[in-house]
């Protein structure tokens, strides 16, 4: 199960401090047996068999398979090796045809709540042989103890934590909250509802309380689906000691009182029940406490107004009426047939605001193209040199003419967009790329400049 949060370090726990707490159900537990290696070489024992135990029957047929795979070292040659059993049905046995020294790890394909699975060596290809050595035991932790799952910087394994107390950070400076799951029945999944956890979420219901006087709770109940269940266990049921309401969670206020609350519920505080289901629940925890607010009105009177006409007045006008001054008109005017003559306008002067003008020529570039090869540019022109020493000649005469530039140019040079001499300005970077930036460089400063 996951509880989430909108808020960034939500949850504080084995010091860690996350927007999401992941919980283990369905805790394992590996128990290691000292193997075979002790006993006698002579011993012919031909492989490990599996036995599936524990959970409700009607969770395992040969639609829904457990797939049991059990890793360890081989006997005689100590390799890892890893080989997979599937178990149609409660108390079966399956042998892997490999002998173990010792088994190191027995891996689920689902998790099954009050499953136990055992992996004995056997002598031969007998299933169930008197003198069979137990290697390992997978079972679960005695009675439900949900724990959290938190991976730790560096590891690619999950750390664990008790879950039973879980910090819950609030906004705006407020005291922290905590939620709380505990068991409520047995490790085993059974084929009736029966709540197997309660989730607690306490909280202040005024800002002067020092001590928690409500909580919202909720069960998680088994499902009777049998099957191919999904999920194991619903969230949709009221916190109560025997199998809840459906849809409901239950509140207890200030005063006790605990009431099967239903989605849109507020709590004293102000939190409300926003949604329930089989497989999420949503809170949407108050950042504040929630306060009341009161209107003020008649009753039994009828209310009734009257009108008065005044001005008419301009904007900023004083009126007649104390303390009022006029700050706008909104009201509206038209005209309809509106027509006017103007005449005298003949023999008007003005003066310009200006006293010269610049009229742009269009050039002739068929006859004096503005870009040229290297080759063919004019020695005595004033140029724009694309490209450095490597790729233009005329460029290369420019580094020449200044060793430090030449001396310094290199891959990690900034791009090139500068003036040379009187009449040469150079764009140019130590490869295409950084010739396209100088080149855009230099264009953005020629649009600067003539914006000014």
């Amino acid at each position: 199960m996951t509880a989430s949060s909108s808020i960034p370090s939500a949850f504080s726990y084995a010091g860690q401090q996350t927007s999401t707490a992941l919980y283990d159900l369905t805790p394992y537990q590996l128990t290691e047996y000292a193997g075979v290696n002790g006993l006698a070489s002579s011993t012919n024992y031909g492989g490990v068999n599996v036995v599936v135990s524990g959970a409700t029957a009607n969770l395992i047929n040969s639609n829904y398979p457990l797939i049991v795979t059990v890793t360890g070292y081989q006997r005689g040659n100590k390799a890892t090796a890893s080989y997979t059993v599937t178990s149609n049905a409660l108390t079966s046995y399956g042998q892997t045809g490999v002998v173990f020294d010792n088994v190191t790890n027995i891996g689920l394909n689902r998790a099954l709540p009050g499953l136990t699975v055992t992996a004995n060596a056997v002598p031969g290809a007998n299933a169930v042989p008197a003198n069979q050595v137990t290697l390992a035991v997978l079972s679960p932790i005695t009675s439900p103890v949900a724990t959290l799952l938190y991976q730790q910087s560096g590891n690619s394994y999950y750390t664990t934590a008790s879950g039973a107390s879980l910090i819950y950070n609030q906004q705006n400076g407020q005291t922290t909250q905590t939620f709380q799951i505990s068991a409520q029945s047995g490790n085993a999944i059974m084929n009736t509802l029966s709540p197997y956890y309660s989730y607690t979420v306490s909280e202040y219901s005024v800002p002067a309380s020092t001590t928690y006087t409500d909580s919202v709770a909720f069960n998680l109940v088994n499902s009777t689906a049998g099957l191919g269940a999904a999920p194991l266990f619903q969230l949709n049921y009221s916190g109560s000691t025997s199998v809840g309401t459906r849809n409901n969670v239950t509140y207890t206020g200030s005063g006790g009182s605990a009431v099967n609350a239903q989605v849109g519920f507020r709590t004293e505080r102000g939190s409300k029940v926003a949604s329930i289901s089989p497989s999420s629940l949503t809170l949407n925890i108050a950042k504040s406490v929630d306060t009341l607010q009161f209107v003020v009105g008649g009753a039994n009177t009828t209310t009734s107004t009257t009108t008065h006409t005044v001005g008419p007045y301009g904007v900023g006008q004083a009126t007649n009426i104390a303390n009022v001054t006029i700050a706008n008109v909104t009201g509206s005017c038209s005209f309809t047939t509106t027509s006017c003559n103007v005449s005298g306008v003949n023999a008007l002067s003005a003066t310009p605001s200006v006293t010269t003008a610049v009229t742009p020529v269009k050039l002739d570039t068929s006859a004096n193209p503005l870009a040229v090869l290297d080759t063919q540019a004019s020695t005595t022109a004033t140029l724009v040199v694309v490209g450095s020493k490597y790729v233009n000649t005329v460029a290369a005469q420019i580094f020449a003419q200044n060793p430090t530039l030449d001396n310094s140019f290199g891959p990690t040079s900034a791009p090139i967009a500068q003036a040379y001499g009187s009449n040469r300005i150079m764009v140019a970077g130590y490869s295409a790329e950084q010739t396209v930036t100088a080149g855009n460089q230099f264009i953005q400063d020629l649009l600067s400049a003539a914006s000014q």
